[in-house]
């Protein structure tokens, strides 16, 4: 049980941090945004939330492998592979790449699984793109001028400052970003 539990230590080890990520993604989406439904805030905010928490996660991811560490003090598992890499250059540049892809494979798996679950949760995307919605299709938005257009689709995300005659194209809208979030 002991020799499967260390051979799957890579899996297990990306798993539970992909798990841990999915609910604190899950409980920062509940409890920490909120759209502004602004024109000028909209685009920044939902980035921001997109971003900047992937960003902080890959730091995290990178800080605290211990390849990270052993890679930039010098020091190895194995003093014979050491040894060894100094007879050959390109044994040595074939270690550092081992090392820095293992390093890499384990900083990433945070971020990539927190761009996954919010692009497909989809909210972060609407709230940023919905000022810049294609609603050419819709009569309503004919007549509007381009500065109260954009005023109306970034009030979108927040249904309760969008204007009842406007409800359907609003559920409309949101639902087609939140497709283009998954898909794209």
């Amino acid at each position: 049980m002991d020799a499967f539990l260390k051979s799957k230590e890579s899996i297990i080890f990306n798993a539970i941090v992909a798990l841990l990520t999915v609910g604190g993604q899950q409980l920062f989406s509940f409890f920490a945004f909120s759209c502004p439904c602004s024109p000028t805030e909209n685009l920044r905010y939902g980035l921001a939330f997109l971003g900047v928490p992937a960003l902080i996660l890959l730091i995290v991811g990178f800080i605290f492998n211990d390849n990270t560490w052993r890679l930039f003090t010098g020091s190895t598992y194995d003093f014979s592979i050491q040894e060894r890499s100094r007879q050959s250059l390109l044994m040595k540049y074939k270690l550092i790449c081992f090392v820095m892809g293992n390093i890499i494979g384990r900083a990433v798996v945070a971020p990539v699984t927190w761009l996954a679950v919010t692009l497909l949760n989809g909210s972060y995307y609407a709230c940023a793109v919905s000022e810049f919605a294609n609603v050419d299709h819709y009569d309503i938005f004919r007549n509007m001028s381009a500065d109260i257009r954009k005023f109306t689709l970034a009030q979108f995300p927040c249904a309760q400052l969008v204007p009842s005659n406007l409800s359907r194209v609003r559920e409309e809208v949101l639902l087609e970003l939140k497709y283009q979030s998954q898909i794209h």
